[in-house]
């Protein structure tokens, strides 16, 4: 069964819909100078997860939709 009636939270950010918000604000963290141990196993091997994200929002044809903006 696939439901039809999917709800969308409007005021979700774009990032945290592909799952990759948290990877980001531990990226920030460290580039702003907090070297804490979490922040990079957060970020584990994923460096250039922004980067992969436009990529594909690119490959879908939604290249102006930015990580930061709401899906609403």
């Amino acid at each position: 069964y696939l439901p039809q009636n999917i709800t969308l939270d409007t005021g979700l950010r774009v990032d945290a819909a592909l799952g990759i918000a948290e990877r980001r604000a531990a990226l920030r963290a460290i580039e702003s100078g907090d070297v804490q141990e979490e922040h990079f196993e957060t970020v584990g091997d994923d460096w250039d997860v922004e980067e992969r994200a436009l990529a594909t929002l690119g490959s879908l044809g939604l290249g102006a939709v930015e990580l930061d903006r709401t899906v609403g």
